[in-house]
């Protein structure tokens, strides 16, 4: 037994899980000979030009079968779209290594198949069951496939397919008939409710109403991001064929973003775009709107689209965003003017992230859609801790193990733990008390007080950003320790600094507590 427990260990798992060589005729050479001339690396060049490839396919998709009014392309057609040039991009990347991202979605539909079937007033089985599936077959391809340095191989298609599958698995078992009855009924109560203000915009009401009509305008729909909306649960299990070409979605299916099936069967189903104008657009803007529509989908992506790939400052997430809104997906309702928008699956917000004054605001504009993933599938999950500190702890927990096995993720997210934790602290004793101060001023004072205390949590921000970035570039235990060398500790010194002057003050000045005065 043991000797077959080591030859597994030394022989048939590193076999299965090792990075596999390219195929040598996947593309003649093409990539190979630009990687010589050009001196970029082979696998990283691979993955931008597998990046790239996603807006000639989506411009294709969206020549051929971004039609709404038309009755021969149907949800089928565009599912076999997206599966063929899904796989065949994938093959592109990885070669013969696609075997893992379709083992596991595959293994994932079976397991919520099976159960199903065997179980199907326990779902729950098989969301646990899918988690330790994609989680341990995820974390084995890192033992078996990572190096030292970034690994540009297949798994990196396979840690964003994980959350995919890991989701897609709470979302079944979401969807328990005994349970999801009822909810599904207010859910649907309150859809309703939500467009009868728009409905009043191009009908008229049933019933007059003696109060007058509301002057603030009718939200139509959840704006960014719409990756996970309310109705996300799955009644019944989708197709193979449907969940394989969820899973390899052209342009998300490398380096995200992440979203629901929900919301991938709303798109090739054309419900995405059912989306009324809202009342307060007014009649003119809303013929205008409804004017600029061509197949019955509404104007606007193209440009959208552009800035996108002339914004790539930020990395490959605003570059790879740009496929996903010429096809279509990223359609996010109308706002108050009845212009469309396009922003639904906005992965950063450049503005936002580069001139954030917290921590709490850069969660917020980096990475949007994975870390509404964790909040969504880890951090709402864990509220039976009782805790939202320590849920917030697990949740970066999940995050550094799912980046990867390296000790530099794991001291990245605890610095950044600890920095949230000092922020929190921090604010919490002066934040307050000096954004009071500053709002009692007025005139000039007021603006330059404003500005100042700005740049100042702005600088606190972008340091502490930075200093619990260096563990997660350089990975390694040595490298990271040989830079934050070079300034002495000095961002460790101060988290440990101002948290210890947080205990100093608050048992120097404690904090008063308010006499309750009880009755019988």
């Amino acid at each position: 037994m043991d000797e077959f427990i080591h030859k597994v260990h030394t022989a048939y798992l590193p076999a299965w899980f090792a990075p596999k060589p390219p195929a040598p005729f996947l593309d003649y050479g093409f990539t190979h000979s630009i990687s010589e001339n050009s001196g970029v690396p082979e696998p990283a060049l691979r993955l931008l030009l597998t990046i790239l490839a996603g807006y000639p396919i989506s411009i294709l998709y969206r020549l051929i079968f971004l039609n709404k009014t038309s009755s021969i392309i149907g949800e089928s057609a565009r599912n076999t779209f997206f599966l063929v040039t899904g796989l065949s991009m994938s093959y592109y990347f990885n070669s013969y290594d696609i075997i893992h991202p379709l083992t596991t979605c595959i293994g994932t539909w079976l397991i919520c198949r099976v159960c199903g079937l065997v179980a199907p007033k326990k779902r729950a089985l098989a969301s646990s069951l899918s988690f330790l599936f994609n989680f341990g077959y995820l974390l084995t391809s890192y033992k078996y496939a990572a190096t030292e340095e970034y690994d540009i191989c297949y798994t990196m298609q396979q840690c964003v397919q994980c959350l995919r599958m890991i989701g897609y698995g709470l979302d079944f078992s979401d969807g328990q008939p005994k349970s999801s009855r009822g909810k599904s009924k207010d859910q649907s109560a309150t859809t309703e409710a939500k467009k009868v203000p728009d409905q009043a915009a191009t009908s008229p009401s049933p019933s007059p109403s003696p109060s007058p009509p509301p002057t603030t305008p009718a939200v139509v729909r959840e704006k960014t991001p719409i990756s996970f909306g309310r109705d996300i649960a799955l009644q019944e299990l989708p197709s193979l064929p449907e969940t394989v070409a969820y899973a390899f979605f052209p342009f998300a299916f490398l380096v995200g973003p992440q979203f629901s099936f929900s919301l991938y069967r709303k798109f090739i189903s054309m419900e995405l775009f059912n989306v009324p104008i809202p009342k307060s657009a007014g009649e003119t803007e809303a013929r205008e709107a409804a004017a600029a529509t061509a197949n019955g989908i509404p104007q606007g992506s193209l440009r959208y689209a552009a800035r996108c790939f002339l914004l790539g400052y930020l990395g490959i997430w605003t570059i790879g965003e740009g496929p996903c809104v010429l096809s279509g997906i990223t359609f996010n309702g109308y706002d108050a003017k009845g212009r469309p928008e396009w922003d639904g699956l906005r992965n950063v917000n450049p503005i936002n992230y580069e001139f954030a004054t917290s921590l709490t605001q850069i969660i917020a504009s980096f990475n949007m859609n994975t870390n509404y993933w964790a909040k969504l599938y880890v951090f709402k999950r864990l509220i039976f801790l009782g805790n939202k500190n320590l849920s917030a702890l697990g949740v970066l927990l999940f995050l550094a193990v799912w980046h990867g096995t390296h000790i530099g993720y794991f001291i990245c997210f605890g610095l950044e733990f600890m920095d949230m934790e000092t922020e929190r602290r921090m604010s919490a004793r002066f934040g307050k008390p000096i954004n009071a101060f500053i709002a009692s001023k007025q005139g000039v004072v007021h603006v330059v007080l404003k500005a100042t205390w700005g740049v100042i949590t702005w600088l606190l921000t972008t340091s502490a950003l930075y200093f619990a970035a260096v563990p997660f570039d350089l990975l390694q235990v040595d490298k990271s320790l040989a830079a934050v060398r070079t300034i002495n500790f000095l961002g460790l010194w101060v988290m440990l600094g101002l948290l210890g002057l947080d205990i100093v003050l608050s048992i120097v000045m404690p904090k008063k507590r308010s006499k309750s005065i009880k009755t019988e």
